[in-house]
């Protein structure tokens, strides 16, 4: 059977989405989002309201939404101000349609400005804002690099985690290639009462059944 693109191939192979992802500028150009730049409120409403109709196309509820690098350092309060305002007003834009939206932190050694760069900055934008539709994304490898214990430190966010993405550190590549156990941290979701998604994030070195082969026993149990 031949597949088509978009949310049928989901349905007919058997794929569950977890999340999308909202657009977020130029990416390959260093953008992480915009919702802290003056004139770009329409913008990131238009983006929050593109990616909301793309999941729910695809019968998903979970919106990743970047929000953006601070481009000066003294600008930074004014910054975290404008992108806490315009998240609140895209998060009531999605919420009104049954999606949240997810603030994911970026370390600073791979993203350096970022406006949210550990699970503490996130959790301060995501309380200020204070919605069920706006919630954390807790991206194992960002904790990690920056410093923390990602397995230790998911319990000081779970209540307001809604999704999981998981790569070993340093070198975001496959469980066993750094040190974050991957089994462990599944261990520490479930008692924390987390029963969502946990998506790889890793760089694969060959198959991804067999990248995880190693830990099936574990898994399993």
């Amino acid at each position: 059977m031949r597949l088509t693109p978009g949310p049928d191939c989901l349905r007919e192979s058997g794929v569950r989405l977890a999340l999308v992802n909202a657009y977020a500028g130029a990416i390959q150009k260093g953008d992480r989002g915009f919702l802290n730049e003056a004139g770009r409120r329409a913008d990131a409403l238009d983006a929050v309201r593109a990616a909301v109709g793309l999941v729910k196309r695809a019968d998903g509820s979970l919106i990743n939404v970047l929000v953006g690098r601070q481009r000066d350092a003294a600008r930074r309060p004014s910054d975290l101000r404008r992108a806490t305002e315009v998240l609140a007003e895209c998060g009531e834009l999605a919420g009104a349609k049954g999606v949240t939206l997810l603030v994911e932190s970026l370390n600073e050694a791979d993203v350096p400005g970022y406006l949210v760069p550990t699970p503490d900055a996130a959790a301060e934008m995501i309380c200020a804002i204070d919605s069920p539709w706006v919630r954390m994304l807790y991206d194992a490898y960002n904790v990690a690099m920056g410093g923390e214990d990602p397995i230790a430190a998911f319990s000081s966010y779970a209540t307001i985690v809604g999704h999981v993405q998981y790569a070993d550190a340093p070198g975001r590549g496959a469980p066993g290639t750094g040190r974050i156990d991957l089994v462990q941290l599944l261990r520490r979701l479930s008692a924390c009462g987390y029963s969502g998604a946990v998506g790889l994030e890793f760089h694969p070195r060959g198959p991804t059944v067999a990248s995880l082969e190693p830990i099936r026993p574990a898994l399993r149990g």
